[in-house]
Parts: structure tokens; sequence; C-alpha cells
């Protein structure tokens, strides 16, 4: 019975070496994969320690091996505030554990480019969208300028270099929306410009008109001297017709006498002689359309 506790005992010693001995050995291989910045293989190497034995140590170790991990994934996949919040928590850990001490430098690395690439895009993204609110307001020569100097920038990473081709694209946007207001702006002075000479033109014309309507107005059996080409001619109007169209000077009377059938019957006469002697000497009847301002003589 005492034989076999010894065995026992013996037994349990060996395997707790054995076990000590495979902590030892996969915290220092993890150790060495974090002073090559392989942050995989130093993971999984903890991973086997903590197997083994659950210490502080390793697990400190393990959270700083995917710490630094994430944080160059970050990077890689262009979520660069992800990066320097991981790079900073690791740096403020530093004195706590070997694993933080080793990695220390590539941490201060992660953190630099980290923050200058966020720097770049978040300078690039608020240049953008002032472009972008210039464009919308039709401010395009102004928003070209923007535009330009993004795309003129160069870059490595894929998501910086997706805005500056973006804002390659924007510029041949803005060129062909500037070639477009430029062409309306010159089509509509040209339409300004002709209809300012179209309108001297007409003032021209009317005023032409003007000097020669009294040669229209001397017409006989086509004046149509009416207020309204849907009222009739006024009996002024008929007068005028006929002063007009016979041509009798002002000191011959011209008289509608009265209405017959849609005309009116004018006479033409004088009075001759004074007071009681006077007598009247009809020139003529005539009679003109209340429709047309057509005449021709009554009898």
């Amino acid at each position: 019975m005492k034989r076999i506790a010894f065995f026992i005992t013996i037994l349990t010693v060996f395997l707790a070496s054995c076990s000590g001995k495979a902590y030892d050995e996969a915290l220092q291989k993890g150790y060495h994969h974090l002073e090559n910045a392989e942050y995989s293989e130093a993971s999984e190497q903890f991973t086997l320690a903590l197997d083994k034995k659950e210490t502080e140590e390793a697990e400190n170790a393990l959270r700083i091996s995917d710490a630094m991990f994430a944080g160059w994934d970050a990077i890689r996949a262009g979520t660069f505030n992800s990066a320097v919040e991981i790079a900073h928590n690791i740096l403020t850990n530093s004195k706590e554990n070997e694993a933080a001490r080793i990695v220390i430098k590539d941490a201060e690395d992660l953190l630099e480019q980290a923050e200058e690439l966020l720097a770049t895009y978040e300078d690039i993204v608020a240049k953008m969208d002032e472009a972008d609110l210039l464009f919308d307001n039709e401010s395009y020569k102004d928003a070209l300028i923007i535009y330009e100097e993004i795309a003129s920038l160069t870059h490595h990473h894929f998501v910086i270099e997706n805005l500056i081709a973006k804002a390659l694209d924007k510029v041949d946007e803005t060129k062909s929306m500037i070639e477009e207001t430029d062409s309306n702006d010159n089509e509509n002075n040209q339409q300004n410009d002709s209809t300012n000479n179209s309108g001297t033109n007409d003032d021209n014309i009317e005023n032409d008109h003007n000097e020669n309507g009294s040669n229209d107005n001397t017409n006989n059996n086509n004046d149509k001297n009416s207020s309204n080409s849907n009222d009739e001619i006024t009996k002024s109007n008929a007068e005028q017709i006929i002063r007009e169209g016979v041509g009798v000077h002002n000191g011959v009377n011209v008289k509608v006498d009265h209405e017959d059938n849609g005309y009116y019957i004018i006479q033409v006469f004088e009075i001759v002689g004074e007071g009681g002697s006077s007598h009247t000497a009809t020139w003529g009847w005539y009679k003109v359309n209340k429709k047309t301002g057509d005449w021709e003589e009554a009898f």
C-alpha cells in the first residue's frame, strides 16, 4: 500500500514537471514570435501555454499578441481609428508585462502610421465634402480647384487611393459641367444680342410705319377706320372716310344724313350766301359700309 502511494507521488511530480516544461517552452516560443512581429504564431503558443498552466503572464501575453495582430489588421482594413485606439492601449500597459515590453517599438510604429493615415483620410474627406458642396451649388470652378488638388495626391493605401480616384472622376465631371455652363452662357448672350437687335429693328420698322401711316389712311374704298374690328364704323369715322376719299377741303361740310340697310348715307355740301339768302349747294351723296368702311356714291 505504501509502495503504491509512493509511485503515485512520483508520477504526479513527473507529470507536473513535464507540464511545467511544456508551459515554459510554449511561453518562450511565444515571446520569440512577438520579437519577430509574428503575432498570429505568438498567439498560438500563448494559448498552448495557458492549456498547460493558467497564469497571469500567459494571459497578458496572449492579450498583447492578439491586440497587436488586430491593430495591424485594422491598418490594412482602413479602420484607422481602431488602430490608433489599440496602439494607445498597448503603450499605456507597456510596463505591466514582458509581452508589452517586447512589442513597444512596434506599437509605437503602429500608432504613428495609424495617426498619419487617419489625418490624411480625414483631410481628404473634409476637402471632398467642401468640393461636393460647391459642386451642388453650381460653383464648378471653385470645386474643380479642390478636386484637382486631391487628384494630384499619391498614396499606397487602398482606402485613400479610392478617395483620390473619386476626386479624379469628379474632375472630369466638373470640367464637363463648366463647358456646358459656358456654352449655355454664350448661347444666352447670343440670344440676348439677337433680341436686342431685333427690338431695335422693330422700333425702326414701327417708326417707319408711323411716318408712312398717313398713306394708308388716304386710301378710299379700303379704309377701315374703326376702333375695333368687331365694332361698326362710327359716324365721325365714316364722315372722315368720305372727306379723305373725295378729297374735299375743310370748308366743305361732310355730314351723315341717315342710315340705310347697313350704310351711312352722307351728304357733301357747301353753304352758299349769308343770312336769310343762304342756301345749300350739294356736292354729292355717298354711302359708307358700317362694317367694312368701304364707300361709294349713293345716287
